[in-house]
């Protein structure tokens, strides 16, 4: 009975005090559909007229308030990041791998010739378009992201190295 007691002791306290998937980014915190400023439901139906809302939230970074909604549009996931007035300031869209261009897959075998491309996102920040990928190398996912060349801008062997002797001094 103790071990039992002490059991459903240990998994309260670790509930609480794990981090919940809204402080997944910076601030973030889920809300409701109807606590969604009008001009940013407004930009987003008016933008994506056939996507579902599927989450929102409403997080703060650098003092500044944003709402994001993740969306759906047939095959495509997307999510957004809206100011309070309704302007797209981030827009994840998820990529159907088949479809990326030569330039992309070359670039990502080259980093990871025995990798296989799990996730592809286009990343458009303002006017910046950028490309992520989680690629699987063995048991371990990396991630790389490239321009729209498929130049790569971060990730990749380099990175994954420096990271790894980072953790290796930490663990000292």
């Amino acid at each position: 009975m103790k071990t039992l007691h002490l059991f459903f002791m240990v998994v309260c306290i670790a509930s609480v005090l794990a981090p919940g998937r809204e402080s997944a980014r910076a601030g973030e915190k889920k809300i409701s559909k109807k606590q969604i400023p009008a001009a940013v439901l407004s930009a987003f139906q008016t933008a994506y007229p056939h996507a579902t809302i599927k989450g929102q939230s409403v997080e703060t970074e650098n003092g500044k308030k944003f709402f994001e909604i993740e969306s759906v549009d047939g095959k495509t996931k997307r999510d957004l990041l809206y100011t309070p007035d309704g302007k797209a300031v981030e827009v994840e869209e998820s990529l159907e791998i088949s479809t990326l261009p030569d330039e992309m897959k070359s670039a990502i075998s080259k980093e990871y010739p025995k990798g296989k491309i799990i996730k592809a996102e286009k990343v458009t920040s303002d006017t910046s378009v950028t490309y992520e990928f989680q690629v699987k190398v063995g048991k371990k996912i990396k991630g790389l992201l490239l321009d729209p060349s498929g130049k790569l801008l971060k990730g990749g062997k380099e990175d994954a190295e420096k990271e790894e002797k980072n953790e290796e001094k930490e663990d000292d």
